[in-house]
């Protein structure tokens, strides 16, 4: 019988927490912890511990280390930026506690999830729900935009009121569906990182944890190409202007300067998951989608595996089958391609007038 689990009551006793304890919340460093993972992590963990210490009567090191531990999963593993917007989510913390910590006793999980849903109801109140055990192995990848909500994505950004958030919206959109690009990369684009050539189009990312080249999916590639070529040689391609390139103050614009996006705040999460789900449907390698996505491991595809569409059986047998030769690796399949490659170039004229009637919107 499933129960349920309710957040602790929102209430204003606060203890006090002195200069000593923030000067050591500070000096703390897990010792299981490769420093490159803390470092990446540290400032969001200090900050969090000292925010949330007044609400609590734990002890400073088993509430510093129970947030180290968990916001290390979340962000190395499941990819979640550093705001609190993306880490206190009351349904992630559940999946942590019940997926992620391995090895551990059922008293120490229990304590793991009070303390997490503590920090939620205390520092995102407005996050509070009852959850319900059932969630408990439910996966946390985002869910993908439908087809109808893709045709609504697709259009928010020409509803921005000035040619400068349309530009910005216009990068979230087709650099995050069409790259499948994190908030953390896009933000670190410049202008020279998009070329494109005879095979199409390809952006090159330098920032974050796994640099690579990612070629951009076609119906995106003239949007991208645009948007690149409206800042200057060298100049970051998103919000060009701003000095300050944290992914927290990017977010925050996001929220708050730019009209709703499917009635929220755009979600770059949804996008990317848009991007590696609708690759893993149309036949991509988990390896080749590894590389293209910034992964380490077959691991950070497992999430979306609920998300990709059943394969009938007739089409399991077949492209298992060792008979049959893979139809995507065929000579037939790279002639077809550059067929499909000449015909699309000889547009060229009705592509660089849709630029250019993008160009016009967003310059």
């Amino acid at each position: 019988m499933p129960q349920e689990v309710t957040l602790p009551r929102h209430h204003t006793d606060r203890r006090t927490v002195t200069d000593a304890t923030i000067n050591l919340v500070h000096q703390y460093r897990p010792i299981d912890m490769p420093t490159a993972r803390w470092d990446a992590i540290r400032e969001y963990v200090n900050d969090t511990t000292v925010r949330f210490l007044p609400h609590t009567a734990e002890s400073r090191v088993k509430v510093q280390r129970t947030i180290a531990v968990y916001v290390d999963w979340a962000h190395h593993t499941v990819e979640r930026d550093l705001t609190d917007e993306d880490l206190l989510d009351p349904e992630l913390v559940v999946y942590f506690v019940a997926n992620a910590l391995p090895g551990m006793s059922k008293s120490t999980c229990q304590q793991y999830r009070a303390v997490l849903l503590r920090v939620v109801d205390r520092l995102l109140p407005e996050r509070r729900r009852l959850l319900n055990v059932r969630s408990f192995g439910k996966n946390p990848a985002i869910v993908p935009f439908t087809s109808a909500e893709l045709r609504l994505v697709l259009r928010w950004p020409m509803e921005q009121g000035t040619p400068y958030k349309r530009h910005a919206a216009a990068c979230l959109v087709h650099f995050m569906l069409g790259a499948g690009l994190r908030h953390s990369e896009l933000i670190d684009l410049v202008r020279e990182d998009v070329v494109e050539d005879d095979r199409g189009v390809v952006v090159t990312v330098r920032a974050g944890r796994n640099p690579r080249v990612v070629p951009v999916l076609g119906v995106h590639e003239d949007a991208v190409v645009v948007l690149a070529g409206c800042v200057a040689p060298g100049a970051h391609i998103y919000r060009a202007d701003q000095s300050a390139r944290g992914v927290s103050a990017t977010s925050a614009w996001v929220q708050t300067s730019l009209r709703p996006c499917l009635g929220r705040g755009f979600n770059p999460h949804r996008a990317r998951s848009t991007w590696i789900v609708g690759h893993l449907d149309r036949g991509v390698s988990a390896s080749a989608l590894i590389v293209a996505a910034g992964l380490t491991s077959f691991t950070g595809l497992q999430r979306y595996a609920p998300h990709v569409t059943t394969v009938p059986v007739e089409q399991v047998r077949r492209e298992l089958s060792v008979l049959e030769l893979d139809r995507r690796k065929s000579a037939a399949w790279w002639v077809e391609s550059a067929e499909y490659r000449h015909a699309r170039n000889s547009q060229a004229q009705i592509r660089a007038r849709q630029r250019e009637q993008f160009r016009q919107g967003v310059s």
